[in-house]
């Protein structure tokens, strides 16, 4: 089957310069006309709205020569993103019947997704603007294959194998880079560049241009079951492989980001050249080779202790096998190390603090350790108190593991040395030159050749694993009673709670102090950010290789509690369900666990993790329906 769809909206909007500002004359930009009332002002040492075209940058005004124009006042572009997409599913199915006791199967479906990106396509009539979007060639297969084995009258025997693999191709269309408009920096995607100006445009886009995902899976299980007298036994087990290969641009051609803080108006920034926080993030193209492997192991029985006693008890074991980084691209950060001066010797340029698979003492390519006790029981109990059929009481609890996505190392690879990722706030050498006179003398070290005297970049943000991480685990338990009203009418009242533990969080490690510059004695300010944290203050040899740093940690809980109501009915003509949930979920932010974290995102005060805790995102206190 397949489905075909041809769209073109065109209430897509953007802001670029008018022949004014051009001019220098941003009085009408600035008006409430285009601010929604508000009267704006470009900030000293402009003065009237006014800027002498002379301290435009060049760059920015190759670029402008390039949009599309407009004639409105404010430099509204109302422009169409034409999207053309084919779906395309395939299916086949098999049943073989062997003999009495034996049968096999097997399905496999194909699915796959092409969407060329907007800017290739006739109706973008080549607008720039549309560059912001990519395109996708996907293809997704699932493969399996079961064994059904009757061994004797009480005994069963299920095996299964299945194969997934799916192939995600962002695609993109090229234009030009940033060199070829005269800003200098290097672009690993030679005809493609990343711009985004607030209140502006946005030319290109991170993770919409040429980027491959690959996701191999396989798994096999067998499960038994047998029933003996009252008893059905149950057991079996499953081991599972899989790999996560990528190869992206997201920051590899240099984001350039325009925020209006220098002028007061994004536009009037962008002209002038001036970048803003973060005015430059720049790494090697990202990439992760990831392989890993789950085991699971149980034993269950549901035994029918009377006519009106049911009791179900069993096992799983689950160990926790971390991710193994097949490139490497995996470290940890220890503070005695940082202050003993210890350095890697797997990277020797590397800052004192890190280690890496390789050095003594480090956890294989995984930078965490196994663990093998992941026990997870359960016990359920189903009663009928009276013997009439009409009342039950059901009572249950379980424990499960969660174990982390397999995209989790994706931005802890990007640290130097592998994305050598640099990150510039508001650089003095602007858009035409985002390194000269950069603070900290950041070069420019791109490209970087990666081996074993890897270069490692200023100012790098790290996100580094720990020997403490377990998985998390979810304690769940209900009770309900529900009764018979009638023939026609049931209701019931429950409990559900659940108790997570080990939710994996982030504390950050180097935080600026809010403190005068060491040696200098200048004020707080964004620019001397990284001149503030504590690792810098520490040891300014070492310290000035990182920025950002935080440290995975598995030490987050989450705690609800829910109240359920229900009543269902029915009668000649019509069917009624009425439910009612009153509940109340309190812990910490993420829930989760084990998402694919960005630095600077984990906790707000370190020294208290539970200055985040709250109500979680997905409660809700009333839930009714009927």
């Amino acid at each position: 089957q397949g489905t075909n769809t041809t769209v073109n909206p065109t209430d897509n909007r953007a802001f670029v310069p008018t022949a004014a500002m051009l001019q220098g004359d941003f009085t009408t930009f600035a008006s409430p006309a285009c601010n929604a009332g508000v009267q704006r002002n470009l900030l000293a040492p402009f003065v009237g709205n006014r800027v002498d075209p002379a301290l435009f940058s060049p760059a920015a005004l190759r670029i402008v020569s390039r949009l599309p124009t407009t004639t409105d006042p404010c430099g509204l572009v109302n422009y169409g993103l034409p999207s053309e997409t084919d779906e395309w599913q395939q299916v086949a199915k098999v049943d073989y019947t062997m003999g009495e006791k034996h049968s096999l199967f097997g399905r496999y479906i194909a699915t796959s997704q092409f969407t060329p990106p907007p800017f290739s396509l006739e109706a973008a009539e080549q607008n720039l603007l549309v560059t912001r979007i990519g395109g996708r060639d996907n293809m997704a297969h699932a493969f399996t294959l079961g064994e059904n084995y009757v061994i004797n009258s009480g005994t069963l025997n299920a095996v299964r194998f299945a194969y997934n693999r799916t192939d995600i191709h962002r695609t993109s269309t090229d234009f030009f880079s940033a060199p070829d408009v005269g800003i200098n920096i290097y672009s690993y995607r030679p005809d493609y560049m990343l711009l985004s100006i607030t209140g502006g445009f946005q030319l290109g886009g991170g993770t919409e241009s040429e980027s491959t995902f690959t996701t191999p899976l396989w798994t096999i299980s067998d499960d038994v079951t047998m029933v003996r007298g009252s008893h059905q036994f149950g057991f079996g087990g499953t081991y599972a492989s899989w790999k996560s290969l990528s190869l992206a641009n997201v920051r590899s051609p240099g984001q350039l980001s325009v925020d209006g803080t220098i002028t007061g108006l994004g536009l009037a920034d962008f002209l002038t050249g001036r970048l803003g926080t973060n005015g430059l993030v720049q790494a090697a193209p990202n990439t992760l080779d990831m392989e890993a492997k789950s085991l699971g192991l149980y034993a269950q029985d549901t035994w029918r202790v009377s006519p009106r006693v049911t009791f179900n008890y069993g096992l799983r074991w689950e160990p926790f096998f971390p991710q193994q980084l097949v490139n490497g691209a995996v470290y940890q950060f220890d503070l005695e190390r940082f202050r003993a001066g210890t350095k890697s010797t797997v990277f020797p340029n590397g800052p004192a603090g890190l280690y890496f698979p390789g050095d003594p003492g480090f956890p294989s390519q995984a930078g965490m350790k196994t663990d093998w006790n992941n026990l997870a029981p359960r016990v359920g109990v189903a009663w009928d108190p009276t013997g009439s059929g009409q009342t039950s009481v059901r009572a249950a609890y379980g424990r499960a593991y969660e174990f982390v996505n397999a995209q989790f190392h994706l931005n802890t690879s990007v640290a130097p040395p592998w994305g050598s990722e640099v990150r510039l706030n508001n650089p003095p050498g602007g858009l035409d030159d985002p390194f000269r006179g950069s603070p900290g003398g950041q070069t420019n070290i791109f490209p970087v050749t990666f081996d074993q005297n890897a270069p490692f970049s200023l100012n790098g943000p790290f996100l580094s694993l720990s020997n403490d991480l377990v998985a998390t685990n979810v304690d769940s338990f209900n009770v309900t009673l529900e009764r018979q009203i009638n023939a026609r009418w049931f209701a019931s009242i429950g409990y559900v709670g659940s108790r997570t533990h080990n939710i994996w969080e982030s504390v950050p490690l180097n935080n600026a102090l809010f403190i005068p510059v060491p040696g200098t004695g200048a004020a707080p300010s964004v620019a001397n950010t990284n001149q503030r944290r504590p690792l810098n203050v520490l040891d300014p040899n070492n310290g000035r290789y990182y920025a950002q740093l935080d440290k995975y940690v598995s030490d987050g809980s989450q705690a609800y509690d829910g109240m359920l109501l229900s009543v269902r009915g029915n009668s000649r003509l019509a069917t009624m369900t009425a439910n009612y949930t009153l509940s109340n979920c309190y812990g910490a932010p993420d829930g989760g666990g084990g998402g694919t974290t960005n630095v600077s995102t984990g906790y707000n005060k370190p020294e208290d993790p539970g200055y985040d805790d709250g109500k979680c995102t997905s409660d809700r206190l009333d839930n009714f329906s009927i």
